[in-house]
């Protein structure tokens, strides 16, 4: 079997678990978008020849439906057919893909720093998961830019960003929104 293989089975073997954790909590979806990704967009690519490129932007912009609020959804909607309709059209330009979907990862990561800061003033408190989200999405960011590169060193950092992608599945097993937070002091220290 060869190493591209392998390191494929490991990341969706490893994302298959993190939806168990997150369930019943606020980002349930989005990891279970995430475990059904990998599998879905090889699936996808093997039956109808269609580079990964090409679905990683719709499999985004479910992950961004997944943390918006209800009433902005429908709004969604319209935009993630406009999506398609340019994925469709950019479907050779690889390039162009990949830098779409970095725009949209930026999309997902702003939204989740929203939600973090959001989370800091309700609850007083800093969430270990918040961070480790953000550094994943930030991740994903680096691995479309690195992809899109097109280098022999691209291939090499492709690589490493996905053994941390693996490495924060694994992390996801363990922690959720309710797992560790860390307070905020309200006391303003005096000279």
């Amino acid at each position: 079997m060869e190493i591209p293989y392998i390191v494929f089975l490991v990341t969706v073997l490893v994302w298959l678990i993190p939806p168990f954790k997150q369930y019943k909590t606020r980002y349930f979806y989005f990891f279970l978008i995430l475990a059904l990704m990998d599998p879905i967009s090889f699936v996808i690519m093997k039956s109808f020849h269609i580079v990964p490129q090409a679905i990683s932007p719709v499999i985004a912009v479910l992950l961004i439906y997944s943390l918006i609020k209800n009433e902005y959804k429908n709004a969604l909607i319209i935009i993630a057919v406009m999506l398609l309709l340019i994925v469709i059209e950019l479907i050779l330009k690889n390039d162009l893909l990949s830098l779409l979907n970095s725009i949209i990862h930026l999309m997902i990561l702003g939204i989740i720093i929203i939600n973090f800061l959001k989370y800091i003033l309700e609850k007083n408190a800093v969430s270990i998961f918040f961070i480790f989200l953000i550094s994943y999405e930030l991740s994903s960011i680096l691995k479309n830019i690195v992809y899109a590169t097109d280098i022999m060193e691209g291939i090499v950092l492709f690589y490493i960003t996905t053994f941390f992608q693996i490495f924060f599945g694994i992390i996801f097993s363990f922690v959720n929104i309710n797992t560790k937070v860390f307070p905020i002091s309200k006391k303003i220290p005096s000279d």
